[in-house]
């Protein structure tokens, strides 16, 4: 809950300090994408090499530093607030200084807790389960454990300054500290799970690399190279069946429609919405959002995994259609038509996160252990790439009267994700093949997955489960081959 009061905060002070421009909230997540597009493959690799403990510690000390630093930083450049700052932030050498440090320190603190996303949604879940039915219902409980700290983290964030006693400076520090205190319970309850499944101290190695590389090559494109690093990674994603399914995913987050985006939540802000309806609205979005932990596990077992999907992604991009349609025939400064586009967001939401379980679970079953890292890291990678696209647009029409380009772009590259997904499912057929233990064909991945399976069949029980695959439609099928 902590990182969703902090990313709720940051731009909030930010507008309040430069109130007559969207330029610091945009640049800020300009600087923390980029940083993030550039580093996070680097990290990727390291996900799948290292053992899964160390790597949620590093993600975890990571973060707490780097809050902390961050949280110094907002407080100076705060603190040191003058007149001149209110169309330009970059005023003073001062805020110049710390605002530049703020943003540097924060990008880091994202990276190390999307390190930490991807170690445990890509890495740690699939090694629990691998049943179908099993898979979808722990993503959603893991959503719905997000959406409320999405609900409850705004709401809070948002009342603090209500407060007689508080300032807007005082509630950004009071959400910095429970959320630095905060990261120390998530670490302890992340290693009481690691001692209790055997099956993630176990970690298939990684494949070597056999061709002998030469000193200049590690020198100039060795793992030291965020660039080299992700160009191989990329080059490894595009060999994925669930690669297009990743991309249109990418393609909504090329979006300033969200309750959570910073800067449309800097544009409501200077149009005279306050702090706590802001909170109202980023929680009301997430609390409609989990009505997706409930129906798309539903959904998923009537009509199966990439049916529901599809039928949620729709819906996504349906809502947001019909929201711009609105707009276009009604001036959006008019009140009941300003509402009814937000309430048609908050709509959208259910279809958002439902297709986004059913992403992680494509993934989650069509990528191999040993890549899951590497692979994770490419779509936040993507991701980001997405989100830092919508920055620049916050950047280059950042005065708010140009918002409404920024609105149908929005609503574009939505119903392009929507698009190739369709496409995805015409080209892969998701399949699952049944049979025992006597016909193992990875012996040390099934110990991984399936100890219970193999104990009951030593105790004479008969044990069979399923394999999930991907395979091209209008083929023959080949589990082996499509898995990988």
């Amino acid at each position: 809950m902590g990182d969703q009061m902090w990313e709720f905060i940051i731009p909030i002070v930010l507008i309040d300090i430069s109130p007559q421009t969207l330029l610091p909230p945009a640049l800020f997540g300009l600087v923390v994408e980029l940083s993030n597009v550039i580093l996070i493959a680097s990290f990727g690799k390291q996900i799948d090499k290292k053992d899964r403990l160390d790597v949620v510690r590093y993600g975890t000390l990571g973060q707490a530093m780097f809050i902390s630093i961050s949280a110094t930083f907002l407080f100076l450049l705060q603190y040191y607030k003058t007149p001149d700052m209110v169309d330009n932030i970059f005023a003073t050498w001062k805020s110049s200084l710390f605002t530049i440090a703020l943003f540097a320190s924060a990008s880091l603190c994202t990276l190390f807790a999307r390190v930490m996303s991807i170690a445990v949604e890509k890495d740690w879940v699939p090694m629990i389960t691998n049943d179908e039915a099993r898979l979808t219902l722990l993503n959603s409980r893991m959503r719905t454990v997000d959406l409320l700290t999405e609900v409850l983290g705004p709401l809070i964030a948002g009342a603090l300054p209500l407060i007689p006693t508080y300032n807007l400076r005082l509630a950004f520090l009071t959400i910095a500290v429970l959320n630095f205190v905060s990261f120390f319970p998530q670490l302890a309850l992340l290693t009481s799970v690691y001692d209790m499944l055997p099956s993630l101290r176990m970690k298939e190695p990684l494949e070597e690399d056999e061709i002998q590389r030469s000193t200049c090559y590690k020198i100039f494109l060795g793992d030291w190279n965020p660039f080299a690093n992700l160009i191989r990674a990329g080059s490894e994603f595009v060999k994925q069946p669930v690669s297009l399914v990743v991309i249109a995913y990418a393609f909504l987050w090329l979006t300033v429609l969200s309750p959570h985006d910073v800067i449309f939540t800097a544009y409501l802000k200077s149009i005279n919405y306050k702090e706590w309806e802001l909170g109202l609205f980023r929680a009301s979005g997430a609390l409609f959002g989990v009505l997706s932990t409930i129906l798309f596990p539903w959904a998923v077992g009537k009509i199966g995994i990439s049916a529901a999907s599809m039928i949620f992604i729709f819906w996504e991009g349906a809502c947001l259609a019909v929201g711009g349609v609105l707009i276009h025939f009604y001036t959006f400064t008019r009140v009941l038509f300003r509402v009814l586009f937000l309430v048609v967001i908050v709509l959208s939401r259910p279809g958002l996160y439902g297709f986004g379980i059913g992403e992680v679970q494509l993934c989650q079953l069509g990528v191999a252990e040993n890549k899951r890292g590497i692979i994770g890291s490419v779509e936040t990678s993507l991701t980001s790439l997405a989100t830092l696209l919508t920055y620049i647009a916050g950047i280059v029409a950042r005065k708010p009267e140009n918002f409404k380009w920024l609105m149908w772009g929005s609503i574009a590259c939505v119903n392009t994700g929507v698009l190739l997904f369709a496409l995805w499912n015409m080209i892969w057929s998701f399949q699952t093949k049944m049979h025992s233990h006597h016909s193992i064909h990875n012996e040390r991945h099934h110990i991984q997955l399936h100890t219970k399976e193999l104990e009951d069949e030593l105790n004479g029980i008969n044990s069979m489960h399923t394999h999930p695959y991907f395979r091209r439609r209008g083929k023959q099928s080949n589990p082996a081959r499509d898995i990988n």
